[in-house]
């Protein structure tokens, strides 16, 4: 009997990688993050692995062989908490300050956690008694406060992932430069297709988040790094880059193609799978959606209290309106003025309501995750974006003809209304162009849980320098062959120069 591809890869990846000591290192402060990297965790573990976690959030549960250090005080003071349209304004002045707000962030960040109970935990349980690290996964963002641990754990190979679909710095790492003539920046809006003006901006957002990056946000995560481990470790620069392979949550379906070189491993949707059996009340309530239901939430960070109390009233006045029932994220005291065919709950179970099959539009603030779900479960989505990737998810739904896009501050009963209406009207169309959509998503030769396990495994028994491109230890100059171009430019210039000069010596000697 042929075995299934996905179960071959795996067997062929085992072997002496099985039971290897890995670290995984996840401090960015943002809980879709670490619901991600528990993801990973878990599938490490399962596959036989010790894995040892130093995370900003406590694990969901608890693992044999998984230890999870916490660093408790990531959240103490976070940008989430404010109001939502204060948030949008400040995060969404320019590309440029929106980079130099996240870089900031990064380094509270790290401030923050330096003084934690969970890394003074770690140091002492973890580095200083640890033998062997076998292998070290890093968070794709943020991840830089902790990178001399690759020098006091003995240069262990290191593996990066992000949820992030086409984040840059893990491409920085592996040598996988993109072409900022069609591969748009992060936190830009803009889609493959761009302008001259528009190409001109993101060759320029390259290069200014590479400058920042490099000569302002590194040194200052150096300082705080060696405030944690001591002056004796060498420069966060010369850590950054010791990276042999990168797990980014791409798909060329939504995230535009570009060429990858063998060590950029697209993971796309790792926390999709067919959907579950909802809670009772959740379940009754969409199986009685007759008409259909609409689920709002904007994820696990954006809180309901965040959302202004006349804001929170217009959208009761919308949905008081619909013919459709609508269950809602809500963490806050249920109102007296609550529509009956209105649901509220502290906690949805997102995904299992996205495949029920009364359901048929979805409000969201286009995270990346939520926005794989709907596209996985054919659900046009009203996009209201606030900050960083979202604003690029929405354009990227709206460039494929299953999404609406409002923005926050301008949002009105009208508004929200039609753009429902308008959605959940099958003579529009979205929703066929989101089924067509999320076949071409689903239809895939290898899940990305199996890639996951067959390429670490494949980098534990074989390392992963023979995957690294020459490009990684070019230049800027050298990458773009702006050298060449120079050289092509100047030498005929010179050549023409160089000849007026002979020739006006030849005229000056003859006449002498």
């Amino acid at each position: 009997m042929l075995l299934p591809s996905s179960l071959l890869l795996i067997l062929l990846g085992i072997g002496a990688a099985q039971g290897a000591n890995i670290l995984v290192i996840a401090p960015l402060a943002t809980h879709s993050h670490a619901i991600w990297f528990d993801i990973v965790t878990t599938l490490l573990v399962k596959d036989g692995h010790q894995v040892t976690v130093l995370s900003s959030d406590p694990e969901k549960q608890s693992l044999p062989n998984r230890t999870t250090y916490t660093l408790e005080t990531s959240y103490d003071t976070h940008e989430y908490e404010m109001d939502l349209g204060k948030m949008k304004t400040e995060w969404s002045s320019s590309v440029a300050g929106v980079y130099k707000s996240l870089l900031d962030w990064n380094i509270e960040n790290c401030r923050r956690q330096k003084g934690s109970r969970g890394l003074a935990e770690f140091l002492e349980k973890f580095v200083r008694k640890t033998e062997k690290v076998d292998l070290i996964i890093r968070e794709g963002a943020g991840s830089e406060c902790y990178v001399a641990l690759i020098h006091l754990l003995g240069y262990p190979p290191v593996i990066a992932a992000t949820p992030f679909p086409n984040f840059e710095v893990p491409g920085y790492w592996i040598g996988n430069y993109d072409n900022p003539s069609y591969v748009p920046y992060s936190l830009t809006s803009y889609t493959d297709q761009m302008s001259l003006l528009q190409r001109l901006h993101n060759a320029y957002i390259g290069f200014y988040f590479k400058f920042m990056r490099s000569f302002y946000y590194l040194n200052q995560i150096d300082e705080l790094s060696k405030e944690i481990f001591g002056d004796g470790v060498p420069h966060v620069k010369s850590l950054d880059d010791h990276v042999v392979l990168a797990f980014v949550n791409h798909h060329p379906v939504l995230d535009y193609p570009r060429p990858t070189v063998p060590a950029f491993i697209p993971v796309p949707g790792l926390q999709l799978k067919p959907p579950k059996k909802l809670p009772q009340d959740i379940q009754s309530f969409l199986d009685g959606a007759k008409d259909g239901a609409i689920i709002f939430t904007f994820g696990s960070s954006l809180l309901t209290a965040s959302i202004s109390p006349a804001y929170r009233t217009m959208f009761f006045q919308v949905f008081s309106q619909l013919k459709q029932r609508v269950i809602w994220k809500w963490e806050m005291e249920h109102p007296a003025d609550k529509p009956d065919n209105v649901m509220l709950a502290k906690w949805l179970p997102q995904a299992d309501i996205l495949g029920h099959n009364n359901t048929i539009a979805f409000i969201s603030h286009c995270g990346q995750a939520g926005t794989q779900e709907a596209i996985y479960h054919a659900v046009p989505v009203l996009a209201i974006p606030f900050l960083l990737d979202q604003s690029i998810m929405a354009a990227k739904l709206i460039a494929k003809g299953v999404a609406i896009e409002l923005n926050y501050e301008e949002l009105t009963v009208d508004s929200v209304k039609s753009a429902l209406d308008t959605l959940t009207t099958p003579t529009h169309g979205y929703k066929e162009r989101m089924q067509k959509l999320s076949k071409l998503f689903r239809d895939t030769p290898e899940q990305s849980s199996d890639k996951i396990i067959f390429w670490t495994n494949y980098i534990l028994n074989h390392g992963g320098k023979h995957l690294t491109p020459a490009s990684k230890q070019l230049s800027g100059i050298q990458y773009y062959i702006i050298d060449v171009a120079a050289c092509v430019v100047l030498t005929p210039i010179a050549l023409v120069y160089l000849t007026r000069a002979m020739v006006w010596l030849v005229r000056r000697q003859a006449k002498s």
